[in-house]
């Protein structure tokens, strides 16, 4: 369930390579790809982000460098996601050393988010409301961490997705690319029964229409994520 929304900027703000690369990277913090996955083969992975295979190569270089990513060769070859140490202990130092950007990514969560889920009550079909009941069962059948961060993060795609914005679609994607909740640092069993509940709070807004219900919903959720996020930043200090 690799779900790529594209955040890659212009030319003139960012390289392509490098656009690539922070997209590649997004998905993997947002749990889209989680450690052990194969990306799919590079001719694909290039169409589905509209660059060339040159500058797919380039992108994947440069996360292989930063532990992301790692290539193994024969018959069951690829390049896969590593376990993700290296990487998340420089994600957990850098935010220890600016605690403040932690906070008004949540914050910008909160914003992009609550208005994304207003939307989504007044503009949902009744396909949209289909999909996020399968992403709810998709949720309830979870049997291991990285499913479980991959089935969240298709849910709250799947309430973006029905706000209809692109801008906000796009904007929800990039800050939870920003965020980095490694799958072994998951409180398993309490969490994934927690955000169901939470979940389900939201789908049954939307279902209803209730706009005001819905954003809240929202918004409790995020706070839950934070009050998460802040427990693992500072576990080990």
């Amino acid at each position: 369930m690799l779900r790529l929304v594209l955040t890659i900027g212009t030319p003139s703000t960012v390289s392509a390579v490098q656009g690539v690369a922070d997209e590649l990277r997004s998905a993997i913090h947002r749990g889209d790809i989680t450690p052990g996955d194969r990306l799919p083969p590079e001719r694909e992975l290039a169409a589905s982000l509209g660059v060339s295979r040159i500058t797919l190569r380039e992108a994947i270089r440069i996360l292989a460098d930063e532990g992301y990513l790692a290539a193994k060769r024969g018959q069951q070859g690829g390049t896969f996601v590593t376990a993700l140490e290296e990487p998340y202990q420089r994600w957990l130092q850098h935010m220890r050393g600016d605690f403040g950007q932690l906070e008004d990514i949540i914050e910008f969560r909160i914003a992009v988010e609550r208005r994304a889920a207003k939307l989504a009550a007044k503009r949902r079909t009744d396909m949209d409301l289909a999909t996020l009941e399968e992403a709810m069962d998709d949720m309830a059948l979870v049997t291991d961490r990285a499913s479980y961060r991959r089935a969240d993060n298709f849910f709250h795609g799947c309430v973006a997705d029905a706000s209809r914005s692109p801008r906000l679609i796009e904007a929800i994607a990039a800050a939870r690319g920003e965020l980095f909740m490694h799958t072994d640092q998951i409180v398993y069993d309490e969490l994934v029964a927690e955000t169901q509940a939470q979940h389900r709070r939201i789908l049954e807004g939307i279902r209803s229409g209730d706009d005001e219900a819905t954003a809240n919903a929202v918004e409790a959720h995020i706070e839950s994520t934070r009050l998460g996020l802040h427990a693992m930043l500072f576990a080990d200090s």
